[in-house]
């Protein structure tokens, strides 16, 4: 078991045990499932953003959270979107929907 430092954050998408905040990052509180979402994955590094406590809960509950302010390497811009929790069962990806002009998800 991951020491269990404060309150769940959720419950694991694979096995259903809780997933709590590690050092660096969050994880499941069974070993063995190694259900894990890094703090500083290549994902969050390369978009300038932390993944935080509140957005490991909601990626938890509903699969998905609204971010303001992504960081775009190729445009050097910033723009918003909702990333997907993309757990395939052996690696935790994200992906980004983005919202069409006429109001819908893309």
């Amino acid at each position: 078991m991951f020491m269990e430092t404060g309150e769940s954050l959720g419950i694991c998408p694979r096995c259903g045990n809780k997933v709590y905040e590690g050092n660096s990052g969050y994880h499941c509180s069974d070993r063995s499932c190694g259900f894990s979402m890094w703090k500083r994955s290549k994902f969050w590094v390369s978009k300038k953003k932390a993944l935080t406590r509140d957005m490991v809960s909601s990626l938890l509950k509903d699969g998905k959270v609204e971010v303001k302010g992504l960081y775009s390497p190729k445009t050097n811009k910033k723009y918003d979107a909702t990333v997907l929790l993309d757990d395939t069962g052996e690696f935790v990806n994200f992906k980004l929907e983005f919202e069409k002009k006429d109001g819908g998800k893309s």
